[in-house]
């Protein structure tokens, strides 16, 4: 009788630790949820200077203006110095432009956004099956949340997230794979300065490694800005061989190398 109290006394302290590693687990994994949503928000519609951001090949004598209109029209400009004249893209509601200083055209391109942190948003996943975990972390000597976010691996949650059938999954196993995706979010800012991505089932790297903005600045910035100068005629390149045709044509318009191949 003894010996069988003993032993229910010792399942019941092993479940109550259970339990409560358990709801801290789970506490954990709510405020982190928590932090990041709000951050992905934050960082969505801020307005900043980033210095050479690790976004594109070129990361030296780099500046990224980004800011983000009442109506969520996002307007962003990017400087790049190189042998004396800077190249120049700007991004906004009218589309995606390339030019040079001192020179007369700007070139209409099929070139996106520069922002791949923030464009990295619209993949995380809030399904139940996936777990956030945070810890304490620095950039820049800035203080921050480290924010894991994994997906289980797991096929019909694989199925469910990518909205694809089970065969359809094991078909293109290369391609829809479980992810970890690992956030570095500012403990004040509540901006997310950096991003990194891996294969849950190899640990391996995706997405060409990881990326941040730089340094940050945050300031708010004309509108001018994000405005082509008066007296640039616009050219359209609907792709980039004919963005080349154009520069050729145009002898004051030259990208510096393999800038430009980062863009597309």
């Amino acid at each position: 009788m003894l010996s069988t109290l003993k032993k229910s006394r010792g399942s019941i302290i092993i479940l109550l630790f259970w339990s409560i590693a358990s709801l801290a687990t789970d506490q954990e994994n709510g405020r982190a949820r928590k932090i990041l949503t709000e951050a992905v928000d934050r960082t969505r519609n801020a307005s900043f200077v980033a210095s050479n951001p690790a976004l594109l090949p070129a990361t030296s004598d780099v500046v990224l203006y980004h800011k983000v209109l009442p109506d969520k029209t996002i307007l962003e400009r990017y400087e790049h110095k190189s042998n004396g004249r800077t190249e120049i893209g700007i991004y906004n509601s009218d589309g995606y432009f390339l030019l040079m200083d001192k020179c007369d055209i700007a070139i209409k391109s099929p070139g996106q956004r520069w922002d791949n942190v923030a464009t990295s948003f619209d993949g995380i996943s809030y399904l139940p099956q996936v777990t956030f975990s945070m810890t304490d972390s620095t950039y820049m000597n800035i203080p921050c949340h480290k924010i894991m976010v994994k997906m289980p691996v797991d096929d019909n949650f694989l199925s469910e997230y990518y909205n694809a059938p089970l065969t359809d999954l094991r078909l293109n196993r290369d391609i829809l794979i479980p992810t970890i995706s690992c956030y570095l979010v500012g403990k004040e800012s509540h901006f997310i300065y950096a991003g990194s991505w891996f294969n849950a089932q190899t640990g391996k790297p995706l997405g060409g490694g990881p990326q941040n903005w730089g340094k940050v600045e945050f300031k708010e910035l004309s509108d001018d800005l994000f405005k082509l100068p008066s007296n640039v005629k616009i050219k359209k390149a609907e792709q980039w061989a004919d963005v080349r045709k154009l520069q050729k044509k145009n002898i004051s318009f030259h990208l510096p190398q393999n800038i430009d191949s980062g863009l597309s």
